[in-house]
This record gives C-alpha cells, sequence and structure tokens, in this order.
C-alpha cells in the first residue's frame, strides 16, 4: 500500500488522500490558486446538497 506516515485509511482520511493523489497528478498543469479555486467549487457542491 503506502509508505507514506501521512497516509491515512479512516474513510476521511481515504478520501483527503485521493483528492491529493489527483491533485498531484496535475503536476505543474495547475498554479496553487487553480487547484484552490477547483476544490472551493467542489465544495460548494457539496454544501447545496
Amino acid at each position: 500500500m503506502h509508505n507514506d506516515d501521512s497516509y491515512d485509511e479512516s474513510a476521511a482520511g481515504l478520501l483527503k488522500n485521493a483528492i491529493k493523489e489527483a491533485i498531484d497528478k496535475f503536476g505543474n498543469g495547475l498554479d496553487t490558486k487553480e487547484k484552490v479555486a477547483v476544490l472551493v467549487r467542489v465544495i460548494a457542491e457539496l454544501v447545496e446538497k
């Protein structure tokens, strides 16, 4: 599995890890502000449900 000490196997931790891995896949394709903007839009969509 993962050898990273920050890897968390709880349900919330797995979601956090999946988000971090997805963001990492973009590498330098998006700057930090763009990544945060995407996360904020996703959070807003979740709050509206």
